[in-house]
């Protein structure tokens, strides 16, 4: 199986921008294009009535297939013949996720958009990508789209 890189999105036109880099980095080269897309794990809704309206395993379903669709769309920014692409929906913690999916992908690398905040902004709103690159065991590419 060829090596991979693996594309976190989160169905934000930011996250994309990353797309066409990693189409052209992956030109020619035998390698895989892992796009991601995770979910927060579902829950069971309960009515006003104590009963269990929408089941977690449902919803699952339902949000799977939604983002299915939306990763299997943007498989076409790539259209490349050439570039092997795959698709995953995963349910968890986001940087948990990205993880795992790098060491299962055998990833060469993670290639993912940032906001690049500092100091107190991202104190207070986090960063999946400054997790991501503290934790990975492989190279992390982070694209910060202009205009930010």
């Amino acid at each position: 199986m060829a090596p991979a890189i693996v594309v976190p999105l989160d169905g934000s036109y930011f996250s994309e921008a990353i797309l066409s880099h990693v189409a052209t980095l992956a030109h020619g080269r035998p390698l895989r294009v892992v796009l991601l897309r995770v979910a927060p794990l579902p829950k069971d809704h309960i009515s006003e009535e104590g009963r269990i309206s929408t089941t977690a395993e449902k919803q699952r379903a339902e949000v799977e297939e939604d983002y299915l669709r939306y990763l299997r769309e943007r498989e076409l920014q790539i259209a490349d013949p050439q570039v092997q692409t795959e698709c995953h929906v995963r349910f968890g913690d986001a940087v948990e996720e990205i993880l795992a999916c790098a060491r299962q992908a055998g990833a060469l690398m993670i290639a993912m958009t940032t906001h690049g905040r500092t100091g107190l902004s991202r104190l207070l709103f986090g960063s999946v990508a400054a997790a991501v690159l503290r934790r990975s065991t492989v190279p992390v590419a982070l694209y910060r789209p202009p205009g930010l």
